[in-house]
């Protein structure tokens, strides 16, 4: 049996989820209810007894919608009842035409809501690769393109983003059939991914020379810096895409990500060759981002062809961007350092070292990082790509 509360932000957010569906009835407003899902989101929907049978409406979740803002909404659909109308019948036949594209965005806009931590990645794999489903209805997409447009990315862009798209598309599929209560099933379902194997590449001592040589010939100096911070500070590709001015110190050399993968905040310390780089784009580059783009994030946001030409003159294979982090990680073990201090310094997280990694200082993580890239850069033989 439904239980009656007054909805309002304090006893919203007292409510403890259980692990289990519940429901409570607003004691103000008449067809008001808060859903607490077995994930802990709290929803706030409408639901009323129409045309012989339960109709519901989702309003929104908690907070992002105040129970003030629901209660309105709850009672702008009891107006249109009380007019003869379905309120959920109407928004039914509106979603019915909703596009892949359209769908795409509403789920977003509520990964977004929910602190979703891979909401960027999954909007530039979008961009990148789902476009060209945007303006067909769900449910007309053929189950035979899902597969095609998988093995087309893996050709282009490797297994392991035709995967990760994938999966992307199978969540969005199957969020908007629960949402708009389509009866199709999820075109994307059981499509199996191309099998992975775990991935054990960095750059090895013998590829650095070439590697630097090829960064430091690198016409573009956005995509020339970018690698370098990349590898210098073994930080996540979309952390140095997104590095805003105002996170760095380059006084005390520290940058601080706001927010990483792990869902926490990370100081990374710069070293002197990362800081020589900084600067000298803090003289020619205005604006928020370190690296800024002419797309609607305002920063750079695809390497790949810069990156491609790099390796291309390096003469170096199967090296992904990512690689550069692990090549950092790679030094930090070589020269002994323990597990902690690796994970600390490239913000890994650990249900069993997290508390470990908090007590550890800055200090010496940025003397293992600075020992660390001061052996890897005796690799080059003196040529240092700085900015120009």
């Amino acid at each position: 049996m439904d239980r009656v509360l007054s909805l309002t932000k304090t006893s919203v957010e007292k409510l403890v989820p259980t692990g289990k569906r519940e429901r409570y009835r607003d004691e103000r407003m008449p067809g008001l209810y808060l859903e607490i899902l077995p994930s802990g989101m709290k929803v706030f929907r409408w639901i009323k007894w129409l045309d012989g049978k339960t109709e519901s409406v989702r309003i929104g979740a908690f907070p992002s919608v105040h129970p003030e803002d629901a209660r309105k909404r709850a009672e702008d659909l009891n107006s249109k009842v009380a007019l003869g109308l379905n309120p959920a019948k109407q928004r039914r036949a509106k979603k019915s035409a909703v596009t892949f594209g359209e769908l795409f965005e509403a789920w977003l806009y509520e990964a977004r809501d929910r602190g979703k931590k891979t909401w960027k990645a999954d909007e530039r794999r979008f961009k990148n690769h789902l476009v060209i489903l945007s303006g067909t209805h769900p449910g007309e997409i053929p189950r035979d393109d899902i597969k095609r447009l998988h093995s087309k990315i893996k050709t282009r862009s490797g297994l392991y983003e035709a995967n990760r798209t994938l999966a992307l598309v199978r969540t969005v599929l199957s969020w908007g059939i629960r949402e708009y209560a389509w009866t199709f099933p999820n075109p994307a379902a059981g499509i199996r991914m191309f099998r992975e194997e775990k991935r054990d590449r960095w750059l090895e001592p013998h590829e650095i020379p070439a590697f630097f040589e090829a960064v430091n010939a690198e016409p573009n100096p956005d995509i020339r810096d970018f690698v370098l911070l990349a590898l210098l500070t073994g930080a996540r590709r979309m952390n140095v895409l997104s590095m805003a001015w105002k996170d760095l110190d380059l006084s005390s050399g520290r940058w601080r990500i706001p927010e990483t993968k792990a869902g926490e905040p990370q100081v990374v310390p710069l070293h002197g060759a990362a800081l020589e780089i900084l600067k000298a784009r803090r003289d020619t580059v205005s604006g928020f981002f370190v690296f800024p783009g002419p797309g609607r994030s305002g920063h750079l946001e695809e390497p790949k062809a810069g990156w491609k030409r790099i390796l291309e003159r390096a003469g170096i294979e199967n090296l992904r961007i990512h690689d550069l982090r692990r090549t950092l990680g790679s030094w930090l073990a070589t020269q002994g350092e323990s597990l902690l201090l690796i994970g600390k310094t490239l913000g890994h997280k650990s249900q069993g070292s997290t508390a470990t990694y908090s007590r550890l200082a800055v200090d010496p993580v940025k003397a293992a990082m600075n020992k660390a890239i001061d052996r890897m850069l005796e690799q080059t033989s003196n040529v240092l790509p700085m900015a120009k």
